[in-house]
């Protein structure tokens, strides 16, 4: 459970939430879903301050269909803390929850954020800004386009800003075509009241970029990256990490054409960013050795892909969950590595931890595991064929 792995922090209910005062009358419903595949029976438990006006909640003693019921109605995105979670005798997990109010700190951090991040010139735009923050395309796009129709030509800003939020709904939505339109309009008309090297301008170039290489644009895709990172690493106030990435997206893209010691440069210099400002275990860092990985290994340099692949296995295991898919692939490229090295015996031992790890994701047959099932079952064939080895 998800849930197991964040004791401490909060979480919502995004609907009207009915509870009752009565455990027994709660237990009963969570007993409905034992032994149902895809389900878990879980009881709240919840401690509620009666000073806290922050989040209202109703009881329904007299006017509840059910009387019996003992019903407590709380409000939609009504906020509590998970105090503690617990499998009881009867195989329901019970999860303790604290009601939160307005001074809680992490919650008046995130709500910080929220104001930062949705911004807008009136509510309608908050509104979709949000929708794109949560993920709910169409309630988005459905938004954004009664904006784009009823914003005046000569608001540019706003006009650029919607077709890049509609690009980023097509994207999102697997419509790469569409996406790509929205994404140049947004370019041609931030280009009509912007400098050409204006920092605004390097998130759109970035998009068109990633969009012309999922198309296998790639000439396209380093053309658009490259105006992207020049305008970046031109920029009054240079962000680092933006630089990084895209110095990570060049370099990958230049593996794929095969323009192995270009691609190196790129990610070298992504990483010795990354080294300056992030912390020394952070999950950035073992994507950019695992891109790094890559590269070596495309250019043959076995000694160097194991040297970074045990540096994207290091940090993985220190920065990722346990059993998370991110290990595993780390493990197979400590694995693979090995392999070419004629290893054969310590990269079984890799490769078995890989699929092992993986299998908490992914069940037997998934496509996303074939690649590291496959790389076991030839290992176990070459170390049998070798040492006898079963």
């Amino acid at each position: 459970m998800k849930l197991r792995e964040n004791i401490g922090n909060l979480l919502s209910f995004n609907n009207l939430l009915s509870t009752s005062t009565n455990r027994d009358v709660s237990v009963r419903f969570a007993q409905h879903s034992l032994g149902k595949d895809g389900m878990v029976a879980v009881l709240f438990e919840m401690h509620i301050d009666p000073s806290i006006r922050s989040t209202p909640f109703a009881l329904l003693n007299g006017i509840s269909y059910f009387p019996a019921e003992e019903e407590i109605l709380f409000s939609m995105h009504s906020v509590f803390r998970i105090q503690g979670i617990k499998q009881m005798h009867n195989h329901i997990w019970n999860i303790q929850l604290t009601l939160t109010g307005d001074d809680d700190p992490q919650l008046r951090q995130l709500t910080d954020f929220m104001r930062r991040e949705i911004r807008g010139p009136n509510a309608t735009h908050r509104l979709a800004s949000y929708m794109l923050k949560v993920q709910e395309w169409d309630k988005a796009k459905e938004i954004f386009e009664v904006l784009h129709r009823d914003v005046s030509p000569e608001r540019k800003d706003e006009l650029a800003y919607i077709e890049y939020s509609l690009g980023t709904i097509y994207d999102e939505k697997g419509d790469l075509e569409r996406a790509l339109t929205h994404y140049q309009k947004s370019l041609d008309i931030e280009m009509t009241y912007l400098p050409s090297d204006h920092p605004q301008l390097g998130p759109t170039y970035s998009r068109l970029a990633y969009l012309y290489e999922k198309q296998g644009k790639f000439d396209l895709a380093i053309e658009q990256y490259r105006h992207s990172l020049t305008i970046e690493l031109n920029s009054p106030l240079p962000d680092k990490l933006r630089i990084a990435s895209r110095y990570v997206n060049m370099g990958d893209l230049l593996r794929q054409l095969g323009r192995l010691d270009e691609a190196r440069k790129s990610v070298n210099a992504a990483l010795k960013i990354q080294l300056e400002i992030l912390p020394p275990i952070h999950p950035n860092l073992a994507v950019t050795y695992g891109h790094l990985f890559d590269i070596c290994f495309s250019m043959k340099d076995y000694p160097s892909a194991l040297e970074q692949a045990k540096e994207e296995l290091r940090i993985s295991q220190r920065s990722y969950p346990a059993n998370d898919m991110g290990i595993a692939i780390a493990h197979n490229h400590v694995s693979i590595s090995l392999g070419m090295l004629d290893q054969y015996k310590e990269a079984l031992k890799e490769a078995e931890k890989a699929v092992e790890i993986g299998r908490y994701t992914y069940p037997l047959g998934h496509p996303k595991m074939r690649a590291i099932d496959n790389s076991l079952a030839k290992l176990r064939r070459i170390n049998t064929q070798l040492f006898g080895d079963h």
